[in-house]
């Protein structure tokens, strides 16, 4: 950062058009101004500290809304900011009411990082005021196998479920759902079976090596989306809905467009599987979805 900023503070001169001539042009960025940054649950310190410090290292003031799913992690940052940043307005307690009051006020530049459904209700709130906004958002993000070497199988298998289940599945850029090749799925279901065992040892609780998930009415979001006509369980992870244990969840799916696993971005520890024939298959899966936030191919 302390060799960006000089970059940023300089001018920069550009060419100027023959209109104008025979003026000088030049670029000078200045601060947006007063600052709105809300920060979400899954990652609340990284993903509040982040936004913070470029704010204020490029000269704006700064009201921070972290998420008030995770208020332990919220107060220690009204506390630090209090003792390391006491310009910086932290907003803590209260529910989404507190955020909406906030999005209603004037702001020069709003930052936000969370779902798309909320995402939206920000871009429309900072519409009637014609606020510029950034918007981190997620994502139905999907991990393709296809045409690969029999003895990779284990590798791969450790690798996708590491990005699936790190943090039980609430990570933006978890891959959301797989499409394999039909026919390597025979190499990849065993080694996806032995790497689960590996990762999460049965004489081991759940909660020694799995996140809990972030609150109760996400859990309980989660198994809404498990029973379907469509869906043939392949491994069902234990769930222990008073600690918010959500164990790793595999679901071979045969009906795509009708399964709720793919009406949004399942933000958890549940990974559907889709297998397909063709090439043109996989284009057609993934086409049907907003465009995705990440993707992985193997």
């Amino acid at each position: 950062m302390e060799k960006i900023l000089p970059l940023w503070e300089e001018e920069q001169e550009v060419p100027t058009p023959l209109l104008h001539a025979p003026a000088s042009s030049s670029i000078k960025r200045v601060p947006w101004g007063k600052c709105l940054l809300i920060s979400p649950w899954n990652y609340p310190l990284q993903l509040s500290l982040s936004p913070l410090l470029t704010a204020l290292l490029t000269g704006n003031q700064v009201t921070l809304r972290p998420s008030e799913h995770a208020p332990k992690t919220a107060e220690f940052l009204k506390k630090m900011c209090l003792e390391c940043f006491p310009e910086v307005e932290v907003i803590t307690g209260g529910d989404y009411t507190t955020t909406q009051a906030l999005l209603e006020k004037e702001w020069d530049f709003i930052f936000f990082t969370g779902s798309t459904r909320v995402g939206k209700l920000v871009m429309k709130a900072a519409s009637e005021n014609l606020t510029p906004v950034l918007l981190e958002l997620g994502g139905k993000s999907p991990c393709v196998i296809w045409k690969n070497d029999p003895f990779k199988a284990k590798t791969i298998a450790q690798r996708l479920l590491w990005g699936k289940f790190f943090n039980a599945g609430q990570t933006c850029v978890a891959p959301d759902y797989l499409i394999v090749e039909k026919n390597y799925w025979n190499f990849l279901a065993p080694a996806l079976q032995a790497t689960l065992k590996e990762f999460f040892p049965e004489n081991l609780p759940l909660k020694e090596n799995m996140a809990s998930i972030a609150s109760l009415s996400h859990f309980e979001r989660l198994e809404k989306m498990l029973p379907h006509s469509s869906h043939t369980l392949l491994v069902e992870g234990l769930r222990k809905k008073e600690e918010l244990m959500f164990g790793p969840t595999l679901i071979l799916v045969s009906d795509v467009k009708n399964s709720p696993l793919f009406k949004e971005e399942i933000f958890g520890p549940i990974l559907p599987i889709v297998l397909v024939e063709e090439k043109k298959e996989i284009y057609e899966l993934i086409s049907e979805h907003p465009n995705p936030l990440a993707s992985y191919l193997f």
